[in-house]
């Protein structure tokens, strides 16, 4: 299931990069890791939100309501990467920069030790 879910993020997320060099003519770590990645404050709070009552919901029985709180979450994440848009528009230089490769790595390691955490408390 979560590669299943997996799959249309990734192919999303990567048309969203190319689009965005073809239109501008630029990779910008801004967009990649705010918008795509949803490192931006109110896209993670959309997402951890909508996760955090899709899982009450599964534990509720309640499984039409986690579709809903799935498509708020994608809906929310997506008016996120819109309002960066308009940021980015109106000062580039501001919004350009992503995080740094350093604090990507971190949070990754964690990521992956929490996955393997998970796996293994099974």
């Amino acid at each position: 299931m979560a590669v299943a879910g997996l799959v249309p993020f990734v192919l999303v997320a990567v048309v969203q990069l190319v689009r965005f060099r073809r239109l501008n003519g630029v990779w910008v770590g801004g967009f990649a890791s705010r918008v795509v990645l949803g490192g931006d404050a109110a896209a993670s709070t959309a997402h951890l939100l909508a996760m955090g009552f899709a899982i009450w919901a599964a534990f509720e029985g309640r499984w039409w309501l986690l579709g809903l709180c799935a498509i708020a979450g994608g809906v929310g994440y997506a008016f996120c990467g819109v309002r960066w848009m308009r940021s980015y528009r109106g000062d580039p230089a501001a919004h350009s920069r992503g995080e740094s490769v350093l604090l990507l790595v971190a949070l990754a390691v964690l990521l992956l030790a929490g996955a393997v955490l998970l796996v293994g408390a099974r």
